[in-house]
């Protein structure tokens, strides 16, 4: 069947029959699930049928006071899945016609088609507790404002909200034990009756038993009961007005019949992607009594219904106050978030600079830089938000979002990264009060990041920066991080130490050069790394990228989060995937205070699985060598573009030891040629402890004649004091410079 065709048969029958016990059907069977064993993967629930029933309920002027049957209710039901399902099958197929290459040319064509399939299909954003905390510190700072607009404020809102929520959630468990218990009272009677039937003589016809049955009297009853039970399906959702979900909060959400009449006649013609009244009024209003239908649309479109509400309320009011309290807002929770993963670090907000553009000097602001031991992490935050023609598919809207909300943020962050590193020894700013701030020069440091966090989640749009790199105007051959806000809190809440978070960026930024990941979630993104590393190579600019579908990762931190939000009864936090003895070596050299420490441990925790047990295995080698002998003993090793050494150093002379295996960690890194390298001392002290110690190094490889010299002397002198004896070194023996590798890739290697 046609979309049109559906549509034009569903409002035929709203016409006729009440709508609200098709919508409440829906709804009971897409919009509610057990938190104990709700898996997203899984469920083949979707929201958007109740959600569509609902707009098309609204759109009709006039609908029907009857009672619709049983089988009226189904039918409706199946006619809404019909059009949902012909409106994916069309856009599915949308690119086979004439022209659609040249209205979507490129990259356009899989954006749109994402973009509408998301607002089809996809439901919901944030945990339920995060996103409720974020609309109350949005609306707590206008309550006079909506005190006396609405009659009510943003608390007494969400405690509204949470009994709505709690009522239905009872109320459909009871309707559901309720059509339970008569189904198994039914098949009860019925086995009872094949068994006396079978008993009397021959059996009949399963036609015949099933006709014999159904016109007993008792059944009959059943019957009746069970179908009263569906045509008053509505009242489940009838929410009464009382002292804590009032009338005046009930009205401020209410839409009724003939007030979607855009919906049905205007450009959407009726198609479940058309912007719909349901996203600012989510509650039915019928004969003075209120249907909530679905408790989680509510929530969902809480935040911009409130703006809508405000902006409507108030235009000056909107621009002059909500909109600078909005931004500080964001600008105070994205640091809030990133010092819980960066303690301590230092951070300087609103800071102007003047740099040449175009021939000229300018002022420029960054929103925020914070410095965490040898890391500068730049912030540009971006309060705005994505329009519903850009969520319909609207390319031109979506181009205008993403140079708003991405390239524009990244641009500006980018600008400041490039300022520091062009001034020596240091960049000055200047903070909002005046105060001048100086900001090292960039190579002092082990890496930078620009992070632009948003207060709107953009999906698809952040999560694929490479294909949304064809679309807007992102800064070449560097990448920032677009993060909605409460994706960065859950980063900040499961991410465990400083080191894991800077691995994490690494990472999540050079996959959007090594490999073509297709997902519409930052949080699968977390949740791979967490799981297996989210290593798809160190090397960027490669010919042919990896494709793979990230998808279901996020079911572990669901069931965690539903845990803590009182849920379920059990949900573990997910951590990342390494050995509790890896993970207390890695916490060592965090808690030691040293410059590059962070550095050098992301390092570690960066190795594969049997690389970090053979460096735990390894350093326990060393302290029973040093037990045994009072010497210094080392492993040298690599990994990728990181080379790694590893040392145990006797307290006296230490800092000569130390110097030595400087110079030694110098020579093997050119030597090598990585571009980073790590060393790592444990330093025993006489009483038994040990200090920690580390050298970072991450300036890339480059020719030497200096070091072409040292390698060469180093070399010559290992061979010979490994064959002074007489031994021959073998091509594939290990090297007698104690790296492990073998000899033949290591100092026999010819330069």
């Amino acid at each position: 069947m046609r979309v049109d065709e559906a549509i034009g048969a569903i409002t035929e029958r709203f016409r006729r029959f009440d709508p609200l016990p098709v919508i409440a059907e829906l709804s009971i069977q897409n919009c509610f699930v057990d938190p104990e064993t709700y898996s997203e993967p899984e469920s083949e629930q979707v929201e958007a049928l109740a959600e569509y029933a609902q707009s098309l309920a609204l759109a009709v002027a006039q609908p029907g006071n009857d009672a619709p049957s049983a089988e009226m209710i189904d039918e409706c039901c199946a006619l809404i899945e019909e059009a949902l399902e012909a409106t994916e099958l069309y856009f599915l197929t949308e690119f086979t016609q004439d022209d659609y290459g040249e209205r979507y040319p490129g990259v356009e064509t899989e954006v749109r088609f994402m973009t509408v399939m998301r607002t089809l299909k996809m439901r919901g954003d944030s945990v339920q507790e995060h996103h409720d905390e974020l609309f109350l510190a949005l609306l707590e700072p206008h309550e006079k404002f909506l005190r006396a607009r609405f009659g009510f404020s943003a608390p007494e809102f969400v405690r509204a909200m949470h009994a709505i929520d709690e009522m239905l959630v009872e109320r459909v468990g009871e309707y559901e034990d309720t059509t339970s218990q008569l189904l198994e009272e039914l098949q009860k009677q019925f086995d009872s009756f094949v068994a006396r039937r079978v008993s009397e003589g021959p059996a009949s016809e399963n036609d015949q038993i099933n006709v014999e049955f159904f016109a007993l009297p008792a059944t009959e009853q059943l019957n009746a009961e069970q179908r009263r039970t569906r045509e008053s399906i509505s009242s489940v959702f009838d929410i009464a007005p009382d002292s804590t979900v009032t009338a005046k909060i009930l009205d401020f959400l209410s839409a009724d019949a003939g007030s979607n009449l855009e919906f049905l006649d205007g450009k959407g013609r009726g198609w479940p992607i058309g912007e719909s009244i349901i996203r600012r009024k989510p509650v039915v209003r019928r004969d003075g009594r209120y249907y909530l239908f679905n408790p989680l649309l509510l929530s969902r479109v809480l935040i911009d219904m409130f703006e809508t509400a405000v902006r409507e309320a108030d235009a000056g009011y909107f621009r002059d106050v909500y909109l600078p309290k909005r931004a500080a807002f964001l600008e105070e929770g994205v640091l809030e978030h990133l010092t819980r993963l960066l303690p301590d670090a230092m951070v300087y907000r609103n800071l102007k600079y003047e740099a040449i553009d175009d021939g000229k000097t300018k002022l420029f602001e960054t929103d925020a830089i914070a410095i965490f031991d040898r890391y500068v992490f730049i912030i540009e935050d971006k309060a705005g938000g994505v329009t519903p023609a850009a969520h319909r598919g609207a390319i031109a809207r979506i181009r205008e979002h993403l140079e708003n909300l991405i390239a524009d943020a990244a641009k500006q962050g980018f600008r400041t990264r490039d300022y520091v590193a062009a001034q020596s020894p240091a960049a000055r700013f200047r903070d909002s009060s005046g105060r001048e701030v100086e900001v090292p020069n960039l190579a002092s440091f082990d890496g930078c990041f620009v992070i632009t966090p948003t207060l709107t989640p953009l999906a698809h749009f952040a999560a694929r920066l490479a294909v949304i790199r064809q679309l807007a105007s992102l800064p070449d051959a560097a990448w920032p991080w677009s993060v909605f806000l409460n994706d960065l809190r859950i980063v900040s809440e499961i991410i465990e130490s400083p080191a894991e978070f800077v691995l994490y960026l690494e990472r999540r930024l050079l996959a959007n050069e090594t490999v073509d990941i297709a997902t519409t979630d930052e949080l699968d993104y977390l949740m791979y790394f967490l799981r297996h590393g989210m290593f798809f190579g160190h090397e960027a600019g490669v010919e042919e990228k990896q494709a793979m579908v990230l998808t279901g990762y996020t079911v572990d931190l669901d069931r965690y989060y539903s845990w803590k939000g009182g849920r379920r009864s059990a949900g573990e936090k997910p951590r990342f995937n390494i050995s509790d003895e890896m993970r207390a070596f890695v916490r060592r050299i965090e808690e030691s205070g040293e410059d590059h420490r962070t550095f050098v441990a992301a390092s570690f925790l960066a190795l594969d699985a049997d690389t970090r047990k053979m460096v735990i295995d390894s350093v326990r080698d060393l302290r029973a060598k040093r037990a045994a002998d009072g010497e210094d003993h080392s492993l040298t090793f690599s990994a990728g573009s990181t080379g790694y050494h590893i040392c145990i150093v006797p307290e006296p002379n230490a800092e000569a030891s130390l110097r030595r295996l400087r110079s030694y960690s110098e020579m093997k890194k050119y030597q090598w040629r990585k571009d980073r390298w790590v060393q790592l001392a444990f330093i025993e002290e006489s009483d038994g402890r040990e200090k920690v110690r580390v050298f970072a190094d991450v300036s890339p490889w480059k020719q030497d004649d200096a070091m072409e010299k040292r390698v060469a002397a180093f070399q010559q002198d290992k061979l010979q004091a490994a064959t002074s004896n007489g031994v021959k070194i073998g091509r594939n023996d290990v090297c007698p410079c104690n790296s492990g590798r073998k000899y033949k890739k290591c100092c026999g290697r010819s330069w």
